[in-house]
């Protein structure tokens, strides 16, 4: 058996102990640039133990480094957000509303109505009865005109960006006791972590 590449594996201690198990129990001697070890010996096994720790701490503390690189991003509203359909990013980072007549008339409509209604129900009813459609924000950041629903009214409604604010950190992200998947759950507008108002245009 030939590997030449674990450092994936040697990030996660779970991952990296039952691997020194198979070698030890079929005879395999592990090596790096350091020396040979077997990991069959209690001395083998506690130095590539070790090396497995050291890597694992070392991959968290590169991204604390870079989780903090953006969160001082996020502080000054420079993180170059997701934006909603009606917003545009130039290529200086400057953020403008869509030229398209047609959504900048759009996307007031439907908080002029929602303000004139109170219910989101009625925005679509409305929407619908005259024929309109709402734009959406494809994933290749086209503006696409989609068939109004109480969802993606209730989007544009609850979207701090139509607010002219930049929020960042809208979502926590967790990961359950036994499980590699990490969960993400939405946080309430006061809850998030970073919030600068008059970043993109209201």
């Amino acid at each position: 058996m030939l590997s030449y590449e674990s450092t994936r594996l040697s990030r996660n201690g779970t991952d990296w102990y039952p691997l020194l198990d198979v070698c030890a129990y079929n005879q395999c001697l592990i090596a790096d640039r350091d020396g040979v070890y077997d990991a069959a010996t209690p001395k083998g096994r506690l130095l590539v133990g070790m090396k497995g720790i050291v890597s694992e701490v070392a991959l968290h503390t590169l991204r604390g480094r870079l989780l903090a690189g953006v969160q001082q991003q996020a502080q000054r509203g420079a993180v170059a957000l997701a934006l909603p359909a009606g917003l545009l990013r130039q290529a200086d980072g400057v953020v403008v509303k869509d030229p398209d007549r047609a959504v900048q008339q759009a996307i007031p409509f439907v908080f002029q109505t929602f303000l004139a209604r109170r219910a989101a129900s009625q925005v679509v009813r409305l929407f619908r009865d005259q024929g309109l459609r709402l734009p959406r924000r494809h994933r290749n950041c086209e503006t696409v005109w989609r068939t109004p629903t109480v969802a993606a009214v209730m989007a544009i409604l609850r979207n701090p960006a139509y607010a002219g604010t930049f929020a960042s950190g809208k979502t926590q992200t967790q990961t359950p006791p036994g499980s590699r998947r990490t969960q993400h759950h939405r946080l309430p507008p006061a809850q998030g972590k970073v919030i600068v108002h008059d970043r993109y245009p209201a």
